[in-house]
């Protein structure tokens, strides 16, 4: 093993030091580029080696599936359908059997709804807990995890030559895995060069041709990657969420929050607002795909000005480290002190992203509209939202009969869609049932593009998502 920086032991290289080494020489942040190939391969073998394992199928159920972005990842890249229809099948049927009577989806929740009051302590309250997921998403776990492996890589290897050019020479990380590495480094000569590099590296980034495809991601990160939860909305008033009900297929919540999400998105675009700075990096990518600010001047300045922030930041002073300290502070209780950790909460943005508010305003307020009115079945988070509000044991009855209506179709066209997929049956051609897997995922994650910007009111915050059994090959 070689020396490193203050004679310290430099780690041997792994796998993870070599696919820093070679993502750092393309554009972008190689972190998110490796964080997301990574959890695409965990879904990918999922898809084809556990969707039958007992052990992952009730991780799952008590996940309620993926997150939004997860869940049609999984539909749309990693899977053949056939996964898509076994699992979210086993989830619509298990909500069911999660209600007092245990009699299965539709007759379990007419019965469990038939006395339903309301009131903070109300069946309805105590349905909804029922209904939030117990556990977080598979997949983002693993992304958390796969973060955590390469950040630590970078710092660990960041005095080795290789890759401390490699880094120089790049685009740059994104701020949040660069606030990830601050807050990770041990030494202030490591956060002096994070600093410097980053800081440059936006400073290039900004005079890129004012190109927002490029600045974007470096401010937000890719989507997907990094989430926050904003804190409770205020609330739409009554007209505006009736302007967001609109006919169409799926969850009309869903349709109402997404283009309230899109119309705030827009409302900052037309104002060269540069409140814009504080999209999450869902809504960000949004932005580009409605074509909002194609020029990207916004964000260059927002960049140019991060990295003069960066290169401007004094060098931080030198903290005790090493095996003692470490142990003194493990006796004690306290986290060993690092010399990046100020440096990284001061980068953190400083208010709630103003898509996502917008969303969250709209879907409790549409939420308690159309649960007043027969507009279609709901997404299982806002079907759960629903029940949460003050109202009628007439209108909770109503909403669930509807519900279960939905429920015992899509059970029926994915039991049709996985009969299909049998060898004895592929001859016969494709019904109704042919796109019965995507309506589930809608049915349970929400419509595709949905952030998944919080919990539920009243729900249990999710804990961490145990390490799921070991594989088993699908039948």
């Amino acid at each position: 093993m070689n020396q490193g920086a203050r004679g310290r032991v430099r780690p041997a290289r792994h796998t993870s030091y070599f696919d820093l080494l070679e993502e750092l020489a393309r554009p972008g942040c190689a972190i998110c580029r490796l964080a997301k190939r990574t959890t695409f391969r965990y879904l990918d073998m999922l898809s084809y080696e556990n969707v039958n394992d007992p052990g992952v199928r009730a991780t799952l159920r008590g996940s309620r599936g993926f997150c939004n972005y997860h869940a049609w990842q999984f539909s749309d890249e990693a899977d053949d359908g056939l996964g898509t229809a076994i699992i979210y099948r086993d989830i619509i049927l298990n909500v069911g059997r999660l209600l007092p009577d245990g009699s299965g989806p539709a007759v379990s929740l007419r019965r469990s709804l038939a006395e339903f009051g309301s009131g903070p302590s109300s069946p309805g309250r105590a349905l909804a807990k029922h209904l939030a997921p117990r556990g977080e998403c598979l997949a983002c776990h693993q992304l958390d995890l796969l973060t955590r492996v390469y950040v630590s890589t970078l710092i660990e290897h960041l005095d080795d030559p290789q890759l401390s050019i490699a880094l120089s020479r790049s685009s740059g990380l994104c701020l949040p895995h660069l606030r990830q590495a601050l807050a990770r480094a041990e030494e202030p000569e490591q956060v002096e060069f994070l600093t410097r590099v980053m800081g440059e590296a936006y400073a290039r980034a900004s005079h890129a041709d004012g190109d927002a495809a490029m600045a974007l991601p470096l401010l937000v990160g890719a989507p997907g990657v990094t989430l926050a939860l904003p804190p409770a909305p205020d609330g739409f008033v009554r007209g505006e969420a009736e302007a967001l009900i609109t006919p169409g297929d799926g969850c009309p919540v869903c349709r109402g929050a997404i283009a309230a999400a899109d119309t705030r998105s827009r409302e900052l675009a037309s104002a060269k607002d540069e409140a814009v700075g504080a999209l999450c990096n869902n809504h960000a990518a949004r932005y580009l795909d409605l074509g909002l600010d194609s020029d990207g001047m916004i964000w260059g300045q927002l960049l140019a000005g991060l990295g003069e922030r960066l290169l401007g930041t004094p060098r931080p002073a030198a903290s005790p480290r090493g095996p003692y300290v470490a142990a003194l502070a493990a006796l004690g209780g306290q986290p060993v002190p690092r010399p990046g950790a100020d440096l990284a909460k001061e980068l953190a943005p400083s208010v709630a992203c103003p898509a996502c508010l917008a969303q969250q305003e709209a879907e409790q307020a549409i939420t308690a509209l159309v649960s007043q009115e027969e507009h279609g079945a709901l997404c299982l988070s806002h079907f759960a939202l629903g029940l949460l509000l003050p109202t009628d044991p007439r209108t909770l009855r109503s909403l669930a009969t509807l519900q279960a209506s939905a429920y015992e179709g899509i059970v029926a066209s994915l039991s049709e869609f996985i009969r299909k997929r049998d060898y004895r049956f592929t001859h016969e051609p494709p019904g109704e049932e042919a796109d019965s897997p995507e309506r589930a995922v809608a049915l349970v994650a929400g419509a595709r593009g949905l952030s998944s910007v919080g919990v539920l009111p009243g729900a249990p915050r999710p804990v961490a998502g145990r390490r799921p059994a070991r594989s088993g090959a699908r039948g």
